[in-house]
């Protein structure tokens, strides 16, 4: 009995199938999750952090969180 009848015998190609569905989910889940409205405002506020002068500072027109 060689190696490739011992490996074939195990039934490996569940794991990849198994990968594949994971891999399939995952990626459903973060194209919903970017796409998803209630989103909108945390990555138009991403899209600007490179042009803003300090980390954090808050657009023009919006008021800090606390005040």
């Amino acid at each position: 009995m060689s190696l490739t009848d011992v490996m074939s015998g195990f039934g490996l190609q569940l794991f990849a199938e198994l990968g594949l569905v994971l891999f399939g989910g995952a990626f459903l889940a973060i194209v919903v999750t970017t796409f998803l409205r209630r989103n909108r405002e945390h990555f138009e506020r991403a899209r600007f952090l490179p042009l803003e002068d300090e980390a954090g500072a808050p657009l023009t027109g919006e008021r800090a969180s606390h005040e």
